[in-house]
């Protein structure tokens, strides 16, 4: 007996190499703990029925890809290992535990994909067919045609609290949304796929594991030194993510770094993503770090009020990199540190991308100027919103608008400076240097 609950989690691995070995016997119980919750599915056992995984009395749905619905799965129809489907919940609360004897599924499983809907185009709810881990980069790895067929990423769909999340993992770059999830599907997982045209997914006894990550995790020489940047956005009660990273492998474009954001549609839920072509994501893989390179950030919040961003990761950036969020409506710049927890109010909003943006700022890049030397300096916007330099007298001072363009050049006459001439409002980056030291810093004019 294989018994899933709270302490653990069961998994027997079948290496026979058979496409249909002969048949084990066995028995796999996983316990519920929350029945007033929906719960995505699969059966590690052959000829289980609808009625077998029904929560108090309530019902089995399937994804049917070419309407973009949910369709009723009958209580006496004997689902399919390999298919995902919803335990939906009634609005009863308790516990209960699924015990499912039968034939435990071994051997080749193959499941039919599609891609015809014109919502949600190409996406699947597929199940893990064995009672064991299914390790999903061997599921692309050992078959070229399951690796042509569909997108790298799989998404689960998961409550914490009151609030409903899709935890992400995209398996070309090796990134995670959170980064508690990894390439591991549980037994009885139900996950989400993207179809790149209509075909057959393949599993077999090769792609099984009993590992779920802890001690085996998933990475690459070249995955540890990508460059991450991860954000969270929340509200009192819901916290969601949005990942940024950058691999010498990826394109700017859509690509297969990249991956698809789906979204909860509640209210309560802030959402926040980037977008590559006209797809939103969750996980955008891009090829290098380009000095004022700015991406757009695009929120949903339908319920509207206060929210709190803040940097949960950058790795592997070296100090001559920042990182700076731009709020174009409260006109503020802020440089994203471990510390940093910007809180901001909005309205309502669907989808809005031209509030909220990041900026790479690649110090050294606009001007070869080396910063090793550092030059005791302030530069500030005075009240009548100035440049104002405080630097020693005959320092040269440059200026540059956020694409890098020189807008403004000289020698300070004295140990304060005001330039004017800078082209209006905006960011700029003032470069000081005199006898061989340098000062560089970043400010914004906002007519405030």
């Amino acid at each position: 007996m294989l018994q899933n609950n709270t302490l653990g989690t069961a998994s027997f691995v079948d290496e026979r190499l058979a496409d249909n070995p002969l048949p084990i016997a066995g028995t796999v119980e996983q316990a519920i703990n929350e029945t007033n919750r929906n719960w995505y599915v699969a059966v590690p056992v052959s000829g289980k029925v609808a009625s077998d995984i029904t929560l108090l009395g309530a019902k089995i749905v399937q994804r049917n890809e070419a309407q973009a619905s949910w369709v009723d799965v009958l209580s006496g129809t004997e689902l399919t290992p390999g298919i995902g489907y919803i335990a939906v919940a009634s609005a009863s609360s308790g516990t209960t535990t699924w015990s499912l004897n039968g034939n435990l599924k071994s051997g080749k499983v193959e499941i039919p994909v599609t891609r015809s809907g014109e919502s949600s185009a190409g996406f699947n709810l597929l199940g893990n067919p064995y009672p064991s881990y299914l390790n999903w980069e061997q599921v692309l790895n050992l078959n070229a045609t399951n690796a042509s067929l569909l997108q790298p990423s799989i998404w689960y769909r998961t409550k914490s609290g009151a609030s409903y999340a899709f935890q992400t993992y995209n398996s070309e770059g090796r990134i995670a949304t959170p980064t508690t999830t990894s390439g591991y599907i549980p037994p009885m997982q139900a996950f989400w796929v993207r179809a790149n045209s209509a075909g057959t997914v393949t599993f077999t006894n090769a792609m099984r594991s009993h590992g779920d990550g802890t001690s085996n995790k998933l990475k690459a020489p070249s995955a540890k030194n990508q460059k991450i940047i991860r954000l969270q956005v929340s509200n009192a009660t819901a916290t969601d993510e949005t990942v940024v990273y950058f691999n010498e492998n990826a394109q700017n474009s859509f690509d297969k770094f990249d991956t698809e954001k789906m979204f909860n549609n509640e209210a309560s839920q802030p959402e926040l993503y980037t977008k590559a072509n006209n797809e939103k994501l969750v996980i955008n893989g891009l090829r290098e770090v380009g000095d004022n390179q700015e991406i757009p950030l695009g929120l949903t919040y339908t319920q509207g009020g206060n929210l709190k961003l803040k940097l949960a990761e950058r790795s592997n950036f070296d100090s001559n990199t920042k990182v700076y969020l731009l709020d174009k409506v409260d006109n503020t710049e802020i440089e994203l540190t471990p510390e940093t927890e910007y809180t901001f109010n909005t309205a309502a909003t669907k989808n809005n991308e031209s509030r909220l943006s990041l900026l790479f700022r690649v110090m050294g890049v606009t001007t070869n100027i080396d910063n090793t030397s550092k030059l005791n300096a302030q530069v500030f916007v005075n009240a009548a919103n100035q440049i104002t330099i405080i630097a020693p007298e005959k320092s040269n001072y440059v200026i540059y608008n956020a694409v890098g363009q020189k807008v403004n050049e000289g020698v300070t006459n004295t140990n304060k400076t005001i330039v004017n001439g800078t082209n209006g409002l905006g960011i700029y980056v003032v470069m000081i240097s005199e006898d061989g030291r340098n000062n560089s810093t970043r400010l914004i004019l906002n007519g405030k």
